[in-house]
């Protein structure tokens, strides 16, 4: 024999699995709160993002251009840094001024000053140049790179150079600065 049947119209059954959604509910209510409070978030950024790109693809489609490539916005950043170096060094007497001055106050602070300077600019070429060869490989804007490259490297060698003589002495910097021996000076 079986069980006997605890609700006999469907009206009953109704009420009976409203009693029962609601025990439920109050015995997992924090977890459900979380739960909807998680999916409303998802559900609103992602209405958010799809809108924003929506808005930029109107945009885009309005008014055409060619976006660049990352190649050349690498390149653009480098041509920036190496602006920012031939700002630095446009002088003649670039290097002079730095012999000069560590000579003045018999310190090395001066230079190693100008080459953290250059080193701090110089810093993000190295990911910058690999970034560029793995998009674009070596191509022209790969050896125009490779240049700005060279001339930062150019500059720290004749820093790097003074730096040394310096280290040795300040008389003999003094020395071969006065003889002109120093890299920058041949």
């Amino acid at each position: 024999m079986g069980r006997p049947r605890l609700y006999h119209t469907p009206d009953e059954k109704a009420k009976a699995r409203k009693l029962k959604d609601k025990r439920y509910y109050e015995k997992h209510r924090e977890t459900i709160l979380l739960r909807s409070r998680k999916k409303y978030s998802k559900d609103r950024n992602l209405a958010h993002s799809q809108s924003q790109s929506h808005k930029r693809k109107r945009k885009n489609v309005c008014t055409p251009h060619k976006t660049p490539s990352p190649s050349q916005d690498i390149l653009d950043q480098l041509e920036l840094m190496d602006k920012s170096l031939s700002d630095l060094t446009a002088q003649p007497s670039f290097y002079s001024s730095v012999c000069d001055e560590s000579i003045r106050v018999e310190s090395l602070q001066p230079i190693e000053d100008k080459l953290s300077l250059i080193e701090d600019i110089f810093q993000p070429s190295h990911e910058l140049m690999a970034t560029l060869l793995q998009v674009d490989g070596i191509g022209s804007r790969w050896k125009h790179a490779e240049a700005i490259h060279q001339r930062f490297q150019d500059v720290i060698c004749r820093l790097d150079d003074i730096l040394c003589y310096g280290m040795e002495g300040i008389q003999v910097l003094s020395s071969m600065y006065s003889s002109g021996q120093l890299l920058y000076q041949s």
